[in-house]
């Protein structure tokens, strides 16, 4: 694979695995766009991923071919209201927090009774 379209940075890979579907997204800065009129700095949410190398640290999805540079996380989740959050433009974590806020589901705490 020679061709690279968009290169970001402070990636996220995410899983969605869930009895329904069960489809990767990466998403995070842009640091270089080469065909898109996406500026440096801009974040991106992709679709649905059809080609991962992480040797490589390349991403494909159906139109566009991410370079992920430097260090990323990999998330997994079963909660599929995450995409929505992360399309526009929370990240994963942010994500998470704003679900439970909604849905009034408290992540991570335990009665300190």
């Amino acid at each position: 694979m020679s061709r690279v379209d968009c290169v970001i940075k402070g990636w996220e890979l995410v899983t969605f695995n869930s009895e329904e579907v069960l489809y990767k997204i990466v998403r995070r800065i842009i640091v270089a766009d080469y065909n898109r009129p996406f500026e440096p700095g801009f974040w991106v949410c992709s679709t649905p991923t059809i080609y991962t190398d992480m040797e490589q640290c390349i991403v494909q999805t159906k139109n566009t071919v991410y370079k992920l540079m430097g260090n990323g996380e990999f998330h997994e989740t079963d909660n599929l209201m995450v995409h929505t959050h992360l399309c526009s433009g929370l990240d994963f974590t942010q994500a998470m927090w704003a679900i439970a806020l909604e849905t009034k589901i408290e992540l991570g705490s335990e009665d300190e009774d």
